[in-house]
């Protein structure tokens, strides 16, 4: 029951950090103020004069987007990455707890080890660049960072703290390995 115990923990993180990132890059929320809010992917704003419909830009269409739009693609992308990062962890967290062969569930351990340090890096960046550029242009406007950055950061987090229960899980490996059968 409570044989592999710690990868157990470390899928359930994994798998709750790809959901988080993909609601949290998904939506339109990154920023917001009174009316208008924006993702990464479109900008909406409410149309008081008809009774509350909301209109929404694709942000790659936007006139300036060429120019100002590489920031935010280096975001996407980042973001993008992470995600699939995160979800090839959370194949070989899968793949190790099916695993019968010590040698191969180590290697798979390893890295899983590997992706969820690189989707919390990649994660991290695309924040901060998202924060710094938006600190720089955006902010004097009233905005606010909204749930869907929030989710993202969270996300990131929860990634970056999946590496503990794996190497609890790395050890608890070894020592078992360590000692002899009797037969």
């Amino acid at each position: 029951m409570l044989d592999k115990c710690w990868a157990k923990l470390s899928l359930l993180l994994t798998f709750v950090s790809f959901v988080l990132l993909i609601v949290g890059l998904s939506s339109p929320v990154w920023l917001s103020r009174n009316g208008h809010y924006e993702g990464i992917w479109i900008y909406c704003y409410y149309l008081i004069h008809t009774q509350g419909d909301i209109k929404c830009l694709v942000l790659d269409k936007l006139a300036d987007f060429s120019v100002t739009g590489n920031w935010l693609k280096a975001v996407r992308a980042l973001m993008i990455l992470s995600v699939i990062a995160t979800f090839v962890s959370t194949v070989c967290h899968i793949l190790y707890i099916v695993a019968r062969r010590r040698s191969v569930g180590l290697k798979l351990l390893h890295t899983a080890i590997i992706l969820a340090s690189l989707s919390a890096i990649l994660c991290v960046s695309g924040l901060i660049i998202y924060a710094t550029r938006v600190r720089i242009d955006i902010l004097k406007e009233d905005y606010v960072i909204g749930w869907s950055f929030i989710l993202c950061a969270v996300g990131g987090g929860v990634m970056a703290g999946v590496i503990l229960p794996l190497l609890v899980e790395i050890k608890n490996c070894r020592l078992l390995a360590s000692y002899e059968t009797i037969t």
